[in-house]
């Protein structure tokens, strides 16, 4: 349900759907934690001027029989060169979520900026 109607009226509605997250197995000793067998994570791009949709979205997933919690995170990209032309393909997403202080700030968006250019070809 999900994957069929809600995020075509996400698209629809210019938002830009480019990943799912599902259960995976991990090694034992992986530093993060697994989604369970009956949760899944959505990826979704949003311009500014849409933003305000999301909590319209957040309540149609909460209306699917089964869903029991629904939330949401946003993210405000460092750096993303082509905006929000995310590409699609198979592969992987980095998220990092970081604190600096005001005066590092410049310093950690040229860092993420020539760390792109090294990664996106891969």
């Amino acid at each position: 349900m999900a994957r069929g109607d809600f995020l075509s009226e996400a698209t629809s509605n210019r938002g830009i759907f480019y990943a799912t997250w599902i259960a995976k197995d991990k090694p034992l000793d992986a530093p993060f934690a697994a989604l369970s067998n009956n949760q899944m994570g959505l990826m979704l791009a949003w311009s500014n001027k849409t933003l305000k949709l999301v909590e319209t979205f957040n309540d149609a997933l909460q209306s699917i029989d089964g869903v029991t919690i629904v939330s949401s995170r946003l993210f405000e990209a460092v750096y993303l060169p082509a905006r929000l032309d995310v590409p699609t393909t198979v592969g992987f997403y980095v998220h990092r979520e970081e604190k600096y202080s005001l005066e590092d700030v410049r310093d950690a968006v040229r860092l993420s900026q020539e760390a792109w250019i090294t990664l996106e070809p891969h």
